[in-house]
C-alpha cells in the first residue's frame, strides 16, 4: 500500500482498498482523543471515492459542536502524534497532519469542522454525490490528473486548479443530499435523475443541445441536432427525478404511444421518425420543432385568425381521433405548440390517448386543469368521444375566452359562439354535444351568428 507524500508534492495512484483499512483505525484513534466532543468522524476525500485515483493522503472529518470549545482536546491530540497545519487557510476548518514532521511527509489530513456546518456538508456531500455518480467522479479524475501533470511539485496550484469544479459540483452534490437527485451531463448540458445513466447512445442521433427532465410520466426527453436537422427525442429507462413508478413500466408505457402516433399521423401531430430498443430502455424520436406553448407572451399575443386557424386544426385532428376509436387523456396548453415560422399548430404528446372507451380513475390527475373534464375523476365513469367534446370546449375558453374563467364578459367572439362553448363544458355528459363531429358544426354555425 501507497501512503504519504512530501508536502507540496502532486502524485495520483490508484484506488487501494487498504486506504478504508487505514481510515477505519485512524477514526478509531481520533475517537479516544476526541472522546464525547465528537459528534461523527468520518472517511472524507479522494481516498474514501471508490473509482478514481488519488493522492495517497487518507482525509478525515472529525465534527464538533463548536470549534472555540476544543481546548483540551489540542494537546490530546498533539501528544498522539498530530501536529497542527498552520498554512491552512480554509475558515471554519482546522487541520491537523499525521506524518513525519521532520520528513515533511503527511500521510494524514485530519480537519475539525463545525457539526452540520457548510464545511461538514461540502466533505460528506461531495464524497457521497462522486460515490454515487460515477460519471460525475471519472470527471473528477480527469480534472485531477491534467493538473497533477501540470503542477506536480506545486500543491497550491493543483489545489486552486480544482475551485471550478469543486463550486459547480458542490452545487449538484446539495442538489443530491436534499432531493436524492443526481446531475449529469451530455455535450454541455445539465439534466438530473435519481440514479446515474450512461446516455453516451445519444450521439447517435445528434448532439444535445436541450434536456426535459421535470416530467412526471418516468421519461426524460432530448432536443439533439445532427447536421441540419434537429430531433426530440423520448427515452425511457433512466431512472427520472419526478417518477414514482418503475423504469420497466416507463418503458412498456413508451413502447405502446409508438402505435398511437402511428394511428393518428396527421400534419398538425408531430412527426414520429422512428423508436428502437437502446440502452436497456427505449427511445422514440420525432421531428424537432421550434414552436411555443400556449401559455406564451408570443402565443397570447396572436390574431383572433390565428387563433380560429389553430383551433380549425386542432378540431381535424380530433375528428381522426374519433374516427379511429381513440378517446383523449390528458391534454392541456403544453401539447398545443405554434410553430412560429410556418404559421401552423403543432400537437404533441399524445402518449395517454387510449384506443377504445376508457374509465375514469380518482387520485390520479391534476385536479387544477381546467382542460380536464369531470368523469376523468370519477371512478368507472366512461371517458369517450363526448370527453372529447368537453376537451375541445376547454380549448375554444383558452384561445377565446379567459381559460377558467368562463363568462361571457371574457369572451372575445359573439354570444353564439360563447354558448357552443359553454355547452361544451357541461359537467352533465348528456347536455354536450355527442360529437367531435355535431361540436364542429354548432361552432361553424355559432361563429356565423346564426345559431
Amino acid at each position: 500500500m501507497i501512503i504519504g507524500l512530501k508536502r507540496g508534492v502532486v502524485e495520483l495512484t490508484d484506488h487501494d482498498p487498504e486506504w478504508e483499512k487505514l481510515a477505519a483505525q485512524t477514526i478509531e484513534r481520533l475517537w479516544r482523543v476526541f472522546g464525547s466532543a465528537a459528534k461523527d468522524i468520518q472517511h472524507v476525500g479522494s481516498t474514501a471515492i471508490t473509482s478514481i485515483k488519488a493522492k495517497p493522503i487518507i482525509d478525515i472529518v472529525v465534527g464538533v459542536q463548536k470549534l472555540n470549545a476544543l481546548d483540551g482536546v489540542f494537546p490530546r491530540l498533539e501528544a498522539d502524534g498530530f501536529y497542527q497545519s498552520l498554512q491552512h487557510a480554509v475558515p471554519n476548518d482546522i487541520l491537523y497532519v499525521l506524518g513525519s514532521a521532520e520528513d515533511d511527509l503527511r500521510t494524514h489530513h485530519i480537519h475539525i469542522v463545525e457539526m452540520d456546518g457548510i464545511q461538514w456538508k461540502n466533505y460528506i456531500g461531495f464524497r457521497d454525490y462522486l460515490n454515487a455518480c460515477p460519471p460525475k467522479a471519472l470527471e473528477y479524475e480527469k480534472v485531477k490528473a491534467e493538473l497533477a501533470q501540470k503542477y506536480s511539485n506545486d500543491r497550491i496550484s493543483y489545489t486552486n486548479g480544482k475551485e471550478d469544479f469543486f463550486e459547480k459540483t458542490l452545487i449538484e452534490a446539495r442538489l443530491y443530499a436534499d432531493r436524492r437527485f443526481l446531475i449529469q451531463w451530455v455535450d454541455g448540458v445539465s439534466y438530473k435523475l435519481k440514479s446515474p445513466f450512461d446516455f453516451s447512445f445519444l450521439s447517435k442521433y445528434g448532439k444535445v443541445f436541450k434536456v426535459f427532465d421535470d416530467q412526471g410520466s418516468g421519461n426524460i426527453c432530448f432536443g439533439v441536432q445532427n447536421g441540419d436537422k434537429r430531433y426530440f427525442v423520448k427515452f425511457a429507462g433512466a431512472s427520472t427525478a419526478n417518477y414514482t413508478g418503475t423504469t420497466e413500466n416507463a418503458i412498456e408505457r413508451l413502447k405502446r404511444v409508438v402505435t398511437t402516433y402511428r394511428d393518428l399521423a396527421h400534419p398538425n401531430l408531430i412527426k414520429l421518425v422512428n423508436a428502437e430498443d437502446i440502452a436497456d430502455g427505449y427511445a422514440v424520436i420525432f421531428d424537432w420543432v421550434d414552436a411555443v406553448h400556449m401559455w406564451t407572451p408570443v402565443f397570447q399575443s396572436l390574431s383572433l385568425d390565428k387563433r380560429y386557424t389553430i383551433f380549425d386544426s386542432v378540431l381535424d385532428f380530433h375528428v381522426l381521433v374519433a374516427q379511429k376509436g381513440y378517446c383523449v387523456l390528458d391534454l392541456y396548453e403544453d401539447h398545443i405548440l405554434w410553430d412560429i415560422q410556418n404559421e401552423k399548430v403543432v400537437i404533441c404528446d399524445i402518449d395517454f390517448y387510449s384506443k377504445g372507451w376508457y374509465k375514469g380513475m380518482s387520485g390520479i390527475w391534476n385536479t387544477d386543469c381546467e382542460w380536464y373534464f369531470p368523469e376523468q375523476f370519477v371512478d368507472g365513469a366512461p371517458i369517450d368521444e363526448i370527453s372529447c367534446v368537453y376537451v375541445m370546449g376547454a380549448m375554444a375558453f383558452a384561445l377565446f375566452g379567459d381559460g377558467r374563467d368562463r363568462t361571457i364578459e371574457k369572451w372575445k367572439l359573439n354570444k353564439n359562439s360563447f354558448a357552443v362553448a359553454l355547452k361544451a363544458v357541461s359537467d352533465e355528459r348528456s347536455r354536450r354535444q355527442q360529437s367531435i363531429e355535431q361540436f364542429i358544426e354548432d361552432w361553424r354555425v355559432g361563429k356565423e351568428g346564426v345559431l
